[in-house]
């Protein structure tokens, strides 16, 4: 329970949100179905270091669910960084031949912008395993 997890950049963990705003009696979380055939909830902004059993006390003081039952405990998350100038543009880094990276550990938060790098990283491990030309 150190919370050094940073969680992702826009949804900071519980535990986050309480060391950065202590001031605050309540925090937001929102329900979400996990699905349209399921009665599990998925409950948003509710991630941490805590252990299960602090879990479970802390969602039931919230309004609605003093009864509720945890099917997966959260967690905290931590992520690695790799500095994008150790990338070519291939997308390759350029201390390990043949490793190319994409997405959030190139620093990336938008999905559309991890997708599309994900494609250039992809095809360029792919043309660089048939030994064909790379694309930028």
């Amino acid at each position: 329970l150190d919370g050094k997890g940073n969680g992702p950049r826009y949804c900071p963990s519980l535990f986050k949100k309480v060391e950065r705003f202590p001031d605050r009696s309540s925090h937001n979380s929102f329900l979400e179905p996990e699905g349209l055939n399921t009665d599990i909830v998925y409950p948003n902004g509710m991630s941490g270091p805590f252990p299960e059993e602090i879990q479970l006390k802390i969602m039931r003081t919230m309004t609605g669910l003093s009864n509720v039952e945890i099917i997966r405990p959260g967690y905290d998350v931590e992520y690695d960084f790799v500095n994008p100038t150790c990338l070519t543009h291939t997308l390759e880094t350029k201390s390990i031949s043949g490793l190319y990276l994409a997405g959030q550990i190139c620093g990336t938060t938008g999905y559309e912008e991890a997708a599309a790098q994900g494609i250039v990283a992809g095809t360029n491990a792919g043309r660089a395993a048939g030994a064909a030309s790379r694309m930028e």
